[in-house]
This record gives structure tokens, C-alpha cells and sequence, in this order.
């Protein structure tokens, strides 16, 4: 049976993924960029987030390091690490962009490192 650390980390990646595929969809049909152009330029992001989250539910350990890693260079990328973090709308970005994907990838990997957890680092 999953522990509620993992329904939770699970739900939160998937919204997480789904906001960033949600994002993508809608900034490359606003930007007028194409089909093909959204499907590459924005919808890119969060068909991976969310191939990582599927990923994470199987294999938590990994699936987690990869959610943290990912949280962190949408941050990066978009440039809130840097002097904008300590902005309200940096702080607003960091919510919805970086904060989801870190926090649910730390609950995987102390899922994933539990002695005899059936998801541990296979």
C-alpha cells in the first residue's frame, strides 16, 4: 500500500507536469507560433515534467532526483535564481514554476530510500 508521502508527491508532480503542459499549450497558441512551434517551444517542458512524475511513481528514488533537477533548471532557465527571486512576482514564479517539482522529488526520494521500500533505488 502507498504511504500518503507518495499519493502526495504523485499528485503534486502530475498537477505540476499538467501546469506546465497547461502553460505551454496556452503561450504557444497566444504566441501565434504554429502547431508544430508550440508542440516544440512550449509543450516540451511539461511533456517532460510529466513523463518524470509517471516515472517517479515507479522508480521513486530516481524519478525524485530527476523532479529536483528539473524544478531547479525551470528556475534557472527562466532566470528566477538569480536577482528577481526576492521579487513578489519572482516569488510567484518559484510557487508555480520550480517549488512543485523540488518539493514532490524530495518526498519521492525519502520514499525511495526507506529500507525495504519496494520503490528504493532499483
Amino acid at each position: 500500500m502507498k504511504s500518503r508521502r507518495l499519493r502526495v508527491a504523485g499528485i503534486l508532480s502530475l498537477l505540476w507536469g499538467g501546469w506546465w503542459t497547461f502553460f505551454g499549450l496556452a503561450s504557444g497558441i497566444s504566441e501565434g507560433i504554429g502547431i508544430l512551434g508550440t508542440l516544440m517551444h512550449a509543450l516540451v517542458p511539461g511533456l517532460i515534467f510529466l513523463a518524470t512524475a509517471l516515472t517517479a511513481r515507479k522508480r521513486n528514488f530516481v524519478g525524485g532526483i530527476f523532479l529536483v533537477l528539473e524544478g531547479v533548471l525551470a528556475l534557472w532557465f527562466f532566470g528566477y535564481l538569480s536577482d528577481r527571486l526576492f521579487t513578489p512576482l519572482g516569488l510567484q514564479m518559484v510557487l508555480f514554476l520550480g517549488l512543485p517539482g523540488v518539493a514532490s522529488g524530495l518526498l519521492f526520494i525519502s520514499e525511495g530510500t526507506k529500507p525495504g521500500s519496494m520503490h528504493s533505488r532499483r
